[in-house]
């Protein structure tokens, strides 16, 4: 049998997640479970030290939606406090975003003076997409300085579709039981992409 190392991120994480399949009324409480144990095995699965994911909210802002430790904690609270870092800029930008130390990356200067104390210095951070549109990001932590492979980079962006593919399961499900009565914003939220972002020179 194939180890963790020899399988794609996307097998990996099949094997630890239940399926979601629960009553529509159950939906957002197993997804937000489901995220969790996502973002929970990410960990493993890309051999990093943390894992952090921002979502877009009701108002299209990105906001901490799951996170395995403080660092990746404060890594996504301080993004979104600033509205600077590579989870903000990979989701604008649309594209993965590596920074192998953010003490020494000048455009990002504000957020390392936020989190230089808190243990976070490689981050990796991937869109995630549904529908073809951005709607939050996945960022890998490392401790260290560390400078991203292309195989830290493909798996990275690799998980992140597992993630968004959750996402769109989820609101097919919801979609499919209400389809005389959709869901608010539901599916908007889920769909709306980010604004251009400024490069990060980083």
């Amino acid at each position: 049998m194939a180890s963790d190392d020899e399988l794609s991120p996307a097998t990996v994480l099949s094997t630890r997640l239940p399926p979601l399949s629960v009553p529509e009324d159950e939906v957002a409480s197993a997804l937000a479970d489901r995220l969790a144990c996502m973002v929970e095995s990410a960990v493993d699965v890309l051999g990093v030290d943390g894992v952090g994911l921002m979502l877009l909210d009701h108002d299209d802002a990105l906001r901490m939606a799951g996170f395995t430790n403080p660092p990746a904690s404060a890594l996504e609270r301080v993004q979104a406090e600033i509205g600077e870092g590579p989870g903000i800029d990979a989701s604008e930008r649309e594209e993965t975003v590596a920074v192998a130390d953010l003490a020494e990356a000048p455009g990002y200067a504000g957020l390392w003076r936020r989190i230089a104390a808190t243990g976070v210095r490689a981050v990796l951070a991937s869109p995630v997409r549904v529908w073809g549109s951005v709607v939050g990001n996945l960022n890998a932590v490392r401790h260290r300085a560390h400078r991203w492979t292309e195989m830290e980079i493909r798996a990275n962006e690799a998980y992140a579709r597992v993630i968004g593919v959750t996402l769109d399961l989820a609101v097919q499900t919801v979609d499919s039981g209400r389809s005389h009565h959709p869901e608010p914003g539901l599916r908007s939220d889920l769909t709306k992409p980010g604004n251009s972002a400024p490069d990060s020179g980083r």
